[in-house]
């Protein structure tokens, strides 16, 4: 193949050039619509929605995990962006995934609010929860010196501490401050006056709202305060188990065949009939003497007995039962000592 020319080289090179131009184009694009999903906004109320739209929509109509979804959501761009992540314990990420959900999910299946409606409310939700919540502050780490005299970062325990110090610590948050600022930011939502306030909730939606709030996050605020100031201590127990392991049973095919006589089984079968039948004529006189009582009844309530005289047939009748009850269950004894003889396997005869 021929070298390619000078001018060849200068369009291959122009190519490759553009193409490279438009990946880096398109590249910019998709970057640009994924930053729009989790853009925040701050609307002309003052209020910051750092849930958007995208967040609304994916999280309640098409995720499958809105727990994941929402942690993801928020550690996309919000919280690493402002570096809030190393503030938060695993229980402050359960408080806030639970808290947002609790609110889309009044929002939605409560009220009907429309995507944009929704939007505003879990935000200003939001925005009462982080009042006055100094997780949401931007702080840097100090740094320690290691044996070697560098700089390094923080071990776990000494940035828990330190975090614990700075941010669980001092906080101001109160319920008096918080209830002023949800009436505040759910008023500016409500009334149609530019630029301030703008209208998105109706006053029965409004009412409906405050109702929400005291019988939910307001209700449980104390917990909420627990939570923030309480150091989650972390404790592992460890229970040894012990199991006895099942003894093998042996396969039947090492078991002994005893094989029974011929006369042996007839004897058993004449055994076994015999009882049967002498069960039989039991039953039969039981149920004898159970008419025989009926009949003394009826008789007793035409002419009514003596009562010592009723007192002794009536022992006397228990205790006849009690007898071939008695006779009964030594005859099924018997029988069962005659087939265990029976299953024995014989000695051999010395001849």
């Amino acid at each position: 193949m021929p070298p390619k020319t000078k001018k060849e080289l200068e369009a291959e090179a122009l190519r490759l050039a553009e193409e490279q131009r438009l990946r880096e184009e398109e590249e910019r694009k998709r970057k640009e619509e994924e930053r729009k999903k989790y853009e925040v906004k701050t609307l002309d109320t003052g209020l910051e929605c750092i849930f958007t739209d995208y967040y609304v929509t994916e999280c309640f109509e098409n995720s499958n995990d809105p727990r994941q979804f929402t942690k993801e959501y928020l550690q996309s761009y919000y919280f690493r962006d402002n570096n809030y992540s190393q503030n938060f314990r695993e229980i402050d990420w359960i408080t806030l995934i639970e808290y947002t959900l609790y609110n889309l999910n009044f929002a939605k299946n409560e009220l009907n609010l429309t995507n944009q409606q929704a939007k505003i409310f879990i935000n200003i939700m939001f925005d009462v929860l982080r009042l006055n919540d100094l997780k949401y502050t931007t702080f840097t780490l100090p740094k320690t010196q290691n044996e070697r005299g560098e700089e390094v970062d923080l071990e776990e325990k000494e940035r828990e501490k330190y975090i614990s110090s700075k941010v669980r610590l001092q906080g101001q948050k109160t319920k008096q401050k918080d209830f002023e600022h949800l009436k505040n930011l759910l008023i500016n939502h409500s009334v149609d006056q530019p630029p301030n306030k703008l209208k998105f909730f109706t006053s029965d939606q409004l009412q409906q709202m405050f109702i929400y709030a005291n019988n939910s996050y307001f209700a449980h605020y104390n917990l909420y305060s627990y939570i923030q100031r309480k150091e989650q201590r972390q404790v592992d127990i460890f229970q040894t188990v012990y199991v006895d392991q099942m003894v093998d049973i042996p396969p039947l095919e090492q078991g002994l065949f005893v094989p029974i006589d011929k006369k042996d089984e007839e004897q058993l079968e004449r055994e076994r009939r015999q009882f049967l039948q002498q069960q039989l004529e039991e039953e039969q006189a039981l149920e004898a003497l159970k008419r025989k009582q009926e009949e003394q009844g009826q008789e007793e309530e035409e002419e009514p007995l003596d009562p010592i005289a009723l007192e002794i047939i009536r022992e006397k009748v228990k205790e006849t039962e009690q007898i071939m009850q008695q006779k009964l269950i030594d005859r099924q004894n018997a029988l069962n000592e005659k087939l265990q003889e029976l299953d024995k396997p014989k000695k051999p005869v010395k001849k």
